[in-house]
Order: C-alpha cells, then structure tokens, then sequence
C-alpha cells in the first residue's frame, strides 16, 4: 500500500505541476489584460493603461490624454500619419534613420527597434506593426521608452487579426 502511494504521488505532481504551467500559459498570462480593437483585429495591453481612440490615433498611457501631462506607453498610427499628408504632430520633427533588427509572428504582427532622428537627437524607438491582408497596417509606437522588451513581445505576441 505504501508503495502504491509513493508511485501515485511521484505519478501525479509532474502531471499537476505540468496541469498549472499549461493553464497559465493559454490562459491566465493575459488575465490582467486589457483588449484593444483595432479594425482588423484585437491585441492586449496591462488594465492599468488607459487606451483612448482620437482622431485616427490610438494613445496607450499611463492616464487619461485630456488630465493633463500624460506619458505615452505606445502610439498607434497608420503609415499615413507618420510619413504622408496627414502627419501626426508628434512625427513632424523625426526623421526615420534606419531599421533595427525585428522579428515577425505567425499572427502578421512584427516588433522591431527603429533610429530616429527626433529634434537632432538620435534615439531608438520600438515600435510594433499590426497587419492583416489588405488593411493598411498601424504602427505603434513606444515613443516615451517606458516599456521593456518582455513587454513590447508579450503585447505583440498577443494579437489576433479578425477573419474576413
């Protein structure tokens, strides 16, 4: 009996341990996120950020955009707002220097580091590219350097582009 009781107890914690890291792992490593919808899809971001749709721009930040002094976590653009007719006034003194290295998922989401040239000073920025078939892409932007990237992979790895 003794016996049996050891071989079920070395049995069964692997199978337990092994049970939590899977239910963590497809299910509770986004549990204190938030959703955010985009017209192609939906990506995750930490509940504390307060996410606001103005004007064909999404700001991600640490409060409300109308309380005041705000710092960005990301700014989402399409193509059009950074480099075309509609620039966003927060690109109008950066200048595009050279891409970084990126990595691309399986979900059409990309992060990779990009040089600028913002007001004569060099400075990286991430920024992580959401796409999927014929929409234009947007382009978030981790303008104020407050994320890691741990993070910045995590909010990328959490897209899920909408089926047509």
């Amino acid at each position: 009996m003794r016996k049996r009781n050891i071989v079920l107890f070395l049995f069964c914690t692997p199978l337990t341990i092994l049970s939590f890291f899977l239910i963590w792992f497809f299910f509770l490593r986004y549990a204190l996120w938030q959703k955010v919808t985009i017209d192609f899809g939906t990506f995750k971001v930490p509940r504390e950020w307060v996410v606001t749709h103005r004007k064909d721009v999404i700001y991600i930040t640490g409060k409300s955009i109308y309380e005041g002094r705000y710092k960005i976590y990301l700014i989402g653009v399409e193509w059009g707002r950074i480099y075309g007719e509609y620039r966003h006034e927060l690109f109008e003194n950066a200048e595009l220097i050279r891409h970084g290295r990126g990595v691309i998922y399986s979900n059409s989401a990309i992060y990779r580091r990009k040089l600028f040239n913002i007001d004569g000073i060099e400075k990286e920025k991430y920024v992580i590219v959401f796409s999927f078939l014929s929409d234009p892409p947007i382009y978030f932007f981790a303008w104020d350097n407050l994320l890691d990237e741990d993070t910045i992979i995590k909010i990328t790895r959490s897209f899920n582009p909408r089926s047509p």
